[in-house]
């Protein structure tokens, strides 16, 4: 999922890239047709096409080298805050640093897309023809149209990526909000975690284990504001507490064998964790000297479906193991993760759990549901578990929310990134179709002049403008969606209870779109309004 998850936010940041090229290419294009006159002129008195095409290439390398600084400078400031809203478990996030290895690819991307953003101008100033430039004394009017639709296509194209972006966002956006809305099986609030590791050393028999166990247990209970106090191998939502094949009583076939999540807990660890009995009862201290354990519902629906389980008996780990009689089941919760469906679980209790050889330390977590703020009591928690055992490791204390908040840390992390992305594209595709139509509209001066001082209505003049930007942006929104029909589906590993085609992203990102395309027309649009008839016939 980590490498996944890179490759998603390096197409984003290789969309990013390419609108920034086009707007770069568009402002070249301008720039060259601008000074057309003055390259006909240095071609007449000898400087030859190349000399005026690598002129333009070295400009545009420079100002791509400039942005490639002021881009480092940028993330030098801004990593602080990314890494810091990383997950704690995405790898070796502290090693991320600007170095040589960042600064050498920086500058190679730089000087390739100086390159290529010049390659267009470049070309275009090549077939220019100096005779019309030296007869009209400006660039012709047919270049200019030429020009014009030619940086119409690279907006709509610009447009489009943004529509990509914009759809791999909001598709990551509504799966994170289906994410949230999962039952996790438990109630998370108001719970208190502590790790304990207990060294085989000091703990090598099952006695000393249990001892332990119970009389932090009993301590713990007996803080003010727990109401109640559990222990388990593993947490929910953070893996599965240990794998073992499960067998229905008299079965051998391994077909009829089921994977089950083997979790050893304390008789109140469902009333800490809330977790619901459905049917049967929990294991008590009575059991102690008998095989007994509490499935899951779905455990139970695999090995005996459609049957009542209480009663039943199962192996753990082989058929010719001592069998285990089902005294209870409770709900399901979700091991691994909520994207994820629940795994078949037993839950045992602690005081019949064998460490595995060559195991250094029982891994333990200890659980307190309480009435008030679970973080006001974890410092008597800790404090408990030294006094226990002064040479234990201090214990780390977590509340249950935040387990679950980091259980979609890395879904929540790439979603963020990508929609600032997405957001960051929309912003250089708006400005983009701005400075097209504000080209458009400088260029057209005499004409809005004519237009009005024949009697044109300004709202009339303003539409117009509106018109020729909406083009653009609705011909780029098309081919966009166009495209994310087919592109969308690389995203399947990404979703969760949306579908790569979701109808409302698909019908957000166009309106999204379209008005931040009219939000860039408005300007030039209503500054078409404004031009002044004398003056602008007096320029022409």
């Amino acid at each position: 999922r980590v490498r996944s998850g890179l490759s998603l936010i390096w197409a984003a940041v290789g969309a990013v890239l390419l609108i920034g090229c086009v707007n770069m290419t568009n402002l070249l294009l301008a720039r060259t047709l601008s000074r057309r006159r003055e390259m006909t002129i240095r071609t007449a008195i000898g400087a030859s096409r190349g000399r005026l095409m690598r002129q333009v290439l070295v400009e545009s390398v420079l100002l791509s080298v400039i942005g490639g600084i002021v881009g480092v400078v940028a993330a030098y400031f801004a990593l602080h805050v990314i890494v810091s809203a990383a997950p704690a478990d995405l790898p070796r996030v502290n090693e991320i640093q600007i170095d040589r290895r960042v600064m050498t690819f920086t500058v190679c991307v730089s000087l390739m897309a100086g390159v290529l953003v010049g390659l267009l101008p470049a070309w275009r100033l090549g077939v220019l023809s100096p005779i019309d430039a030296l007869k009209s004394g400006s660039a012709s009017v047919t270049s200019a149209r030429s020009t014009g639709r030619l940086r119409a296509l690279l907006v709509a194209g610009e447009v489009g990526v943004s529509a990509l972006c914009l759809i791999a966002g909001g598709l990551l956006l509504h799966s994170f909000s289906k994410l949230l809305q999962v039952d996790a099986g438990f109630a998370a609030s108001r719970v208190t975690t502590v790790d304990v590791s207990l060294p085989i050393q000091r703990y090598a028999t099952p006695v000393s284990r249990s001892t332990f166990i119970r009389t932090a247990l009993e301590q713990l209970q007996a803080l003010p504001g727990v109401v109640a106090a559990g222990v388990s191998n593993k947490l929910p939502l953070t893996g599965e507490g240990g794998n073992a094949a499960l067998w229905p009583e008299r079965s051998t076939a391994v077909s009829e064998s089921l994977l089950g999540d083997i979790r050893p807990v304390n008789p109140d660890y469902f009333r800490a964790m809330s977790i619901p009995r459905q049917q049967g009862q929990l294991f008590g201290e009575s059991d102690r000297d008998k095989p007994v354990a509490v499935v899951s519902a779905v455990a139970a629906a695999r090995l005996w479906p459609g049957e009542d389980p209480i009663g039943k008996q199962f192996h753990i780990g082989a058929p010719s193991l001592p069998p285990i009689q089902v005294v209870g089941m409770v709900g399901d919760i979700h091991g691994v993760s909520l994207d994820r469906p629940p795994s078949p679980t037993v839950y045992v209790p602690y005081w019949q759990s064998v460490m595995p050889p060559g195991v250094n330390s029982m891994d333990l977590v200890v659980v307190a549901r309480t009435t008030e703020d679970p973080m006001t009591v974890s410092s008597s928690i800790r404090r408990l578990i030294r006094q226990l055992d002064p040479e234990l490791a201090v214990p780390a204390v977590r509340t249950m929310d935040d387990v679950v908040t980091d259980s979609f840390g890395q879904r929540r992390f790439q979603m963020a990134l990508v929609l600032l992305f997405a957001a960051v594209g929309t912003l250089l595709a708006g400005l983009g179709i701005y400075g097209v139509i504000s080209y458009s509209v400088a260029q057209r001066t005499h004409e809005m002049g004519i237009r009005l001082a024949l009697g044109a209505e300004s709202r009339r003049v303003r539409n117009m403008v509106l018109t020729q930007g909406m083009k653009v942006a609705l011909a780029g929104i098309t081919i966009g969606m166009a495209s994310a029909f087919g592109l969308a589906r690389l995203l399947t590993s990404f979703l969760f209870g949306v579908t790569p085609n979701d109808p409302v992203v698909f019908a957000t990102v166009p309106l999204v779109l379209s008005l931040a395309a009219l939000a860039a027309v408005w300007l030039p649009a209503r500054r078409a309004t404004k031009v002044d008839p004398l003056v602008a016939l007096r320029c022409d």
